[in-house]
């Protein structure tokens, strides 16, 4: 008999795209929020970037790293096993899933790449 998932996990991963997209929407503009108040901070440069940009940028790629980190750790980047008796491998949770991840994974690297590329830090 098979048991049935946990409810709160399951969705958690179902969601996990969207939920990684709103969580980086919150960080960085909460850093750029957070840098821009401080002007003499916001000034700051490395290597040639701003520390705004800079920020952004290593929030966006920490972002991505875990969205593909939940994903490998709910087994959604492994091939579909026949026979395997895995709690996760009706084909619709999974196809949503990583559609969900796919979309949110590219939904954080528009609004990273656009927030660095078109948006001028603390103007």
């Amino acid at each position: 008999m098979r048991a049935e998932p946990r409810f709160l996990p399951s969705l958690s991963l179902l969601l996990s795209g969207f939920l990684a997209w709103a969580t980086h929407f919150g960080l960085i503009y909460g850093y750029a929020g957070f840098m821009c108040a401080r002007p003499h901070w916001a000034g700051l440069q490395i290597g040639g970037w701003g520390v705004v940009p800079l920020g952004v940028a290593v929030l966006t790629a920490l972002t991505l790293l875990a969205l593909a980190g939940v994903m490998a750790g709910g087994g959604m980047l492994r091939g579909r096993a026949e026979g395997s008796a895995d709690l996760f491998e009706e084909r619709f949770y999974r196809y949503v899933t990583q559609g969900g991840a796919l979309l949110g994974g590219v939904a954080i690297l528009w609004q990273g790449a656009l927030s660095i590329a078109l948006v001028p830090s603390c103007g």
